[in-house]
């Protein structure tokens, strides 16, 4: 909350669902949120509008409402000259990602607080982050800023508006995908292109990419993860790359070594000093990232980590009900970091002597202080270190001392929950809850952690629940019953994406069909066009009229984009053609943003692992040749069937069969359909005689067509992992194109 206690009357954001709106509610300042209220007043009273976006965990949003916003002169400047907006910016990310794009075009830089200047139209004339309550660290004063825009709306007005009816054709423009100049070619080859250029700021010493400030990175990660698996040879340069990356930064001060979860960013090189805030985004990915990796891996480590995250979301991030929150703050007391900072008698006072010399050397403590408050200085304090952020300096090594380092743990975790906490903003979005119960669930079939499916399963029925409204829409945020704004596209993509891991996690077909209803809501709420292949989509449903630019979006923010986890959404559900036409819409997005757009990458990564069925697309393909279109006329879902056996259903495109292994084929040199699967017997449906008129092969011949679904039954229970080799031959009524033999990785631990 504020830092200033409550005085005189509250203004408008008290009536707010938002803990972030809220902590303004004191403010002098005559505060607007966003809506009809405070855009109708900017045209009544011909005011041009302070925008002012943040988020409850933001340190430099606190710093600024400190300085400006609760200064009583300050605060009179802004209401005499403007209509004061504020916005939380995991409330309204469409807003947010709009003028964030201004500022980066008018600053070449972006942040948060973020400042925007509109006119009462919504078009962005200046722009910026931070500004100081007087002239320091180069920048103008904000009280001498609002003086000066004031006298520009004033003397200089047609400029200002002709500034803004440019900067909205530029936003307009970037806000839409950008079409190639040339056929783009989206492949395997083309990931493995990508992937390189994305990892070429590897840091091999200490692991993660570029230098400081580094940051997890995690839908990289993922997709560093996902082509690793693949890697038959197990020489991928991902798997180092994976393995290290995951070590350091679980090591580092930028894990909360005493509560399990990740703080939000790592300000050095080392993973060591953290930016303290903690988001559930960034745990519901990371908690998934170390499950699997350390199953891949075989490195107990990374699944032990796994496993404190995922404790650490159920203990300190979940509603009562079953949801779970936003965020816990970065500061105590305007301090940063203070809650999580220990010094070597704080630690010996609570430990035995030989404990607390365990304890010291497994997390640096006997290094001496480590931290030193960035911000000291504002407290009129020396910026000397005097305590330490934990990280591991000792490796893990299973044993007693171990044993009793844990015991350590937990007793000085029981001690730092009595010191005064962070703010937790405890209000629950859409989109970060969808990507926390995937993120559980995938764990939690990988770690056979049943508490962590069932608190899945929970938090998902909650918000089916509670955030969905009448007509099938969904609310982006609630708090306290209190509901927020509509949701956006990656609130529907999250939600169908937990919901098809819940299927994986369960098996329980209700799962799929929600996720089933979230694509199809997609589909007619922000996709570009009516249909079953209706092309990339909005970041906003047609019809929102209250921003001025309606967006696509195809990078990731460091969330994945909303396109891209719709796009892997439709993939999963065997909607391959409409994934197709989607990325074919993004291919020169993606193509100039590889390295910004790892989800994107990765999506075309499971697309080009599954069997499409269609003709070639030449925005996503050079010219195919009879292999590649025979390959593409197929389409292959596996399922498991009880706990022995599988179903493969193979989907063959109009106008093409399927050989059967008869005498007839083998004497006319073609291939039957097959699947041979390791510890496994297959069974195939009848198979159907073609006439001499409707085959290339003469009468006599059989064919599969349409659906075709053949059942396997192991003789014992099958392992986690199994590679399957299927082999067919495609023909049409005019020829038979080339057999295509296709190796299948049926991972049978995920119901896939």
């Amino acid at each position: 909350m504020s830092s200033k206690p409550p005085t005189g009357r509250p203004n408008r954001l008290a009536r707010e669902a938002s803990p972030y709106l809220r902590q303004h509610q004191y403010n002098p300042v005559d505060w607007y949120p966003w809506g009809a209220e405070a855009l109708e007043a900017a045209k009544r009273e011909n005011k041009p509008i302070f925008l002012s976006v943040g988020y409850s965990t933001c340190y430099w949003c606190h710093v600024m409402e400190r300085q400006c916003f609760e200064n009583e002169s300050i605060a009179a400047e802004m209401n005499k000259r403007f209509i004061n907006i504020k916005v939380d910016r995991e409330e309204r990310p469409d807003i947010d990602q709009l003028y964030m794009l201004a500022v980066q075009v008018l600053t070449r830089s972006g942040g948060w607080p973020m400042s925007v200047f509109l006119t009462p139209e919504l078009s962005p004339f200046y722009a910026g982050t931070y500004f100081p309550p007087d002239e320091r660290y180069g920048r103008i004063s904000f009280p001498r800023l609002l003086a000066s825009l004031e006298d520009a709306w004033i003397n200089r007005r047609p400029e200002i508006l002709k500034t803004g009816a440019q900067l909205i054709d530029i936003l307009t423009t970037l806000s839409l995908p950008k079409v190639p100049k040339q056929p783009v070619t989206l492949d395997k080859a083309w990931v493995g292109r990508a992937l390189v250029e994305s990892t070429a700021d590897y840091d091999e010493k200490l692991g993660g990419f570029g230098a400081a400030p580094k940051f997890p990175r995690e839908t990289l990660l993922e997709l560093m993860l996902e082509v690793g698996l693949a890697d038959q040879t197990g020489t991928t340069p991902a798997r180092p790359m994976l393995h290290n990356t995951l070590l350091q930064m679980a090591r580092g001060g930028m894990r909360d070594q005493l509560g399990g979860g990740f703080h939000r960013y790592s300000t050095d090189r080392q993973w060591l000093v953290p930016h303290f805030e903690i988001m559930l985004y960034d745990n519901a990915m990371l908690l998934p990232l170390y499950a699997r990796a350390g199953q891949w891996l075989a490195d107990m480590e990374l699944t032990n980590v796994a496993m404190e995250v995922g404790d650490f979301l159920l203990r300190e991030m979940r509603h009562p009900a079953g949801p779970f929150f936003t965020a816990i703050d970065a500061e105590v007391d305007g301090r940063e970091g203070l809650n999580y900072l220990w010094t070597l008698d704080e630690v010996r006072a609570l430990l035995s002597a030989d404990q607390s010399e365990q304890f010291a050397k497994a997390y640096g403590l006997d290094r001496g202080p480590n931290f030193a408050d960035p911000h000291a200085a504002d407290h009129g304090e020396s910026a000397s270190p005097k305590s330490s952020i934990l990280f591991r300096a000792i490796p893990t090594q299973p044993g007693p001392i171990e044993a009793q380092i844990s015991d350590a743990r937990r007793t000085l975790k029981t001690a730092r929950d009595q010191r005064k906490q962070p703010l937790l903003d405890d209000k629950i979005l859409t989109h970060w809850n969808g990507l926390a119960i995937a993120g559980l669930a995938e764990a939690g079939k990988t770690l056979s952690r049943d508490d962590f499916i069932t608190a899945a399963e929970t938090a998902a029925t909650w918000l089916l629940t509670h955030h969905a409204q009448t007509g099938g829409r969904f609310v982006r945020s609630s708090r306290d019953g209190t509901l927020g704004p509509p949701a956006i596209l990656d609130d529907y993509a999250a939600m169908g994406w937990a919901c098809w891991q819940l299927f994986r996690a369960t098996g329980k077909p209700e799962w799929r069909a929600h996720a089933e209803d979230f694509a199809n809501d997609i589909a007619s709420r922000f996709a570009s066009q009516k249909g079953s292949e209706s092309g990339s989509f909005f970041l906003t449903e047609l019809g929102q009229s209250d921003i001025p630019v309606r967006q696509k979006v195809a990078t990731d923010s460091p969330l994945p984009s909303g396109n891209a986890m719709a796009i892997r959404l439709l993939i999963a559900l065997g909607r391959q053609p409409a994934a197709r036409t989607a990325l074919r819409e993004l291919a020169g997005w993606v193509e100039d943003h590889q390295a910004g757009a790892s989800s994107m990458v990765l999506a075309v990564w499971e697309l080009a692992e599954t069997i499409t069925s269609g003709p070639a697309d030449p925005a996503l393909q050079s010219p195919i040749s009879p292999a590649e279109q025979a390959q593409q006329a197929v389409n292959v879902r596996v399922e498991r069937v009880g706990d022995r056996g599988l179903r493969a259903t193979l989907f063959v495109a109009d106008g093409y069969h399927l050989t059967a292994a008869d005498d007839v084929s083998r004497g006319l040199g073609l291939i039957g359909l097959s699947l041979e699967i390791p510890g496994a017997t297959v069974d195939y449906p009848a198979s159907q005689p073609l006439n001499a008129t409707g085959s290339p092969g003469g009468p006599g011949l059989s064919a599969f067509g349409g659906e075709v679904v053949l059942m396997a039954q192991f003789a014992e229970n099958p392992p986690p992992l199994v590679m399957a080799t299927l082999r067919y031959q495609v023909c049409s009524d005019d020829a038979c194109l080339p057999p295509v033999v296709q190796r299948l990785e049926l991972r049978l631990s995920t119901d896939e």
